[in-house]
């Protein structure tokens, strides 16, 4: 550093030493560190030389150096907003670089920064830390964060923070704490989450022993659904403290509560060795439960289950499920019987090829016009699952009766029956496609649906149709049949019909794609058709095609929300 070096009266010693060190970034890397050392000795309290001399560590990647200098920072300065918006900038580099040496650079500087804030300090940098992590992967749709997905390390460096908001934050504080966890666990893969397992797991179990508003145990049922669905064999030896846990949960006062510990063992279920004790604790919670709230939503935990692992139950526990869950098929309450329907529809997969047998010809492809409507209902709910989740095995024993039932109930005078039968038809569609099978004479059945009085009917054929197109491209035939009746679809009044009809005739026409589709179409209408067509597309369509594309609206009613 030369002693001759003039400085300049316009700026303060402070700016003069930082300029001087900045000038001699690229040429003399030394030179500038000296100059910095100088600036630091002289004005320690000062932050913008402290935070000057980080960011030329950070520069030079001199990680230990900087991690080091941005935890004195912290220390000194912690009110400076700056320091936040630098851990917001690091977290959004565990977004975008791709290099494991210089993601753990980064990881480096947030864990050492972590350890030297005291516990009770933590708590004020949830929301932020929170927010980084939105803003880091709000352009990653669906992907984890690189940063986060390193083996061994994962999300250790900003764990304490949120596991010292669910331990000693306020209730506010510990439900933001215990959602931030669940949008880390979302962003990170199974394997860099298994460090962590032991130190998410822990704490949130503690959380719902005791006794807090729902909306925290919503929050923490939420995270512990999504740890067993990535890491789900970690968490065995937490099995019989969660399975008690979300046991006493099912019968919360509050529904959110008791569906979300719903969904948490039919997650839990499948770690199971030992599934009967679990299987038999829901059964008879059914039988046993007084209110109606309560029971339909332990038909839903039972649901879950069954999908989960309904073929590890014993035959005889079966055989009990099943003849308690047809008992109900005609139940008076339309909540009980949709979901105990379900629930049988569930289970079909899981039985054995004489108790199937039994089910669907004693039972849901019971065609006797005396039974009562509400039976019938029933037995279209669950046979609209049971295609839903077993289409392969019940078709290849069933299907023309199956093909005969679903289309009678399409045909019904009672709106329930005929949304159950179309509801089938979807389901039966959708596996025909998967198979490269579609049987156009189906689809026809279907596509009547568009002139059906009810526009209940109406929203859900065009709510069944992108899920045919989502399978592979449909022939030529069967887009030229579903296109004229969609475009008239999109004439409709119901805004629901309408905005559904449109988006069927954007995903059957592959418009986010190209116009290849549509053009090979187009010379196959009349000239009518095919002018309502190409205004429709290119007046309306275009618009929607460049919004995000949104997931395919399920076509299942019968879970509950």
């Amino acid at each position: 550093m030369a002693a001759c070096v003039q400085k300049d009266d316009l700026l303060s010693d402070e700016e003069w030493l930082v300029s001087r060190a900045r000038l001699c970034i690229k040429s003399d890397p030394c030179g500038a560190k000296s100059w910095m050392i100088t600036a630091r000795s002289l004005f320690p309290q000062h932050f913008t030389i402290q935070f000057e001399a980080y960011s030329l560590e950070k520069i030079g990647r001199n990680v230990k150096e900087a991690a080091k200098l941005l935890e004195e920072m912290f220390l000194t300065f912690p009110n400076e907003t700056r320091l936040w918006t630098e851990v917001q900038s690091i977290l959004e580099a565990l977004q975008s670089e791709s290099s494991n040496s210089f993601l753990t650079v980064y990881l480096v500087y947030i864990y050492t920064l972590l350890q030297k804030i005291e516990a009770t300090e933590m708590l004020q940098y949830i929301a932020d830390v929170r927010q980084a992590v939105k803003y880091a992967v709000s352009d990653m749709e669906g992907k984890e964060l690189p940063g986060f997905s390193i083996p061994k390390k994962g999300i250790t460096p900003v764990l304490p923070i949120f596991r010292e908001g669910i331990l000693s934050g306020t209730q506010e504080l510990k439900e933001q704490a215990a959602v931030g966890l669940g949008e880390l666990i979302d962003v990170t893969n199974a394997e860099a989450l298994k460090v962590s397992v032991l130190n998410i797991t822990g704490p949130l179990i503690r959380i719902l022993g005791d006794r807090f508003v729902w909306s925290l145990k919503v929050a923490v049922l939420d995270t512990l659904t999504k740890l067993l669905t990535k890491v789900g064999v970690m968490l065995k030896p937490f099995l019989p403290q969660l399975q008690t846990t979300f046991l006493k949960a099912l019968n919360d006062p509050q529904r959110s509560v008791r569906l979300k510990a719903a969904s948490a063992l039919g997650q839990l279920i499948i770690i199971h060795v030992r599934v009967d004790p679990l299987f038999t604790e829901l059964l008879n919670g059914i039988k046993n439960a007084t209110e109606t709230g309560v029971r339909d939503t332990m038909l839903q935990a039972l649901r879950f289950c069954l999908t989960g692992a309904g073929s590890k139950m014993a035959e005889p526990l079966k055989k009990q499920a099943s003849s308690s869950l047809l008992s109900m098929l005609g139940s008076q309450e339309e909540t009980t019987r949709s979901a105990a329907s379900a629930c049988l529809g569930a289970m079909c997969g899981s039985l054995s090829d004489v108790d199937l047998t039994d089910v669907m010809i004693s039972h849901l492809l019971d065609s006797d016009p005396s039974q009562d409507w509400m039976v019938k209902h029933g037995q279209g709910i669950a046979l609209g699952v049971a295609l839903k989740e077993s289409a392969d095995k019940l078709c290849k024993q069933f299907e023309d009766s199956i093909t005969k039932t679903v289309l009678d109930l399409t045909t019904s005078d009672r709106i329930p029956l005929c949304l159950c039968g179309y509801r089938c038809l979807g389901y039966l569609l959708i596996y025909q496609q998967s198979k490269g099978q579609l049987k156009t004479e189906l689809l026809t059945s279907l596509i009547k649906g568009m002139k059906n009085d009810s526009n209940d009917v109406k929203q859900l054929v065009t709510q069944i149709i992108p899920h045919l197109s989502s399978g592979g491209n449909l022939t030529g035939d069967h887009v030229k049949l579903l296109i004229p009746p969609l475009v008239m679809g999109t004439k409709e009044k119901n805004t629901v019909v309408k905005t559904n009809s449109e988006i069927a005739v954007v995903a059957v026409l592959h418009l986010r794609k190209d116009e290849t589709v549509l053009k090979s179409v187009s010379g196959s209408l009349d000239a009518g058709m095919r002018e309502s067509l190409n205004e429709l597309v290119y007046k309306s369509l275009v618009k929607l095609c460049k919004q995000p594309e949104s997931a395919l609206e399920s076509i299942d009613d019968t879970v509950l929300k």
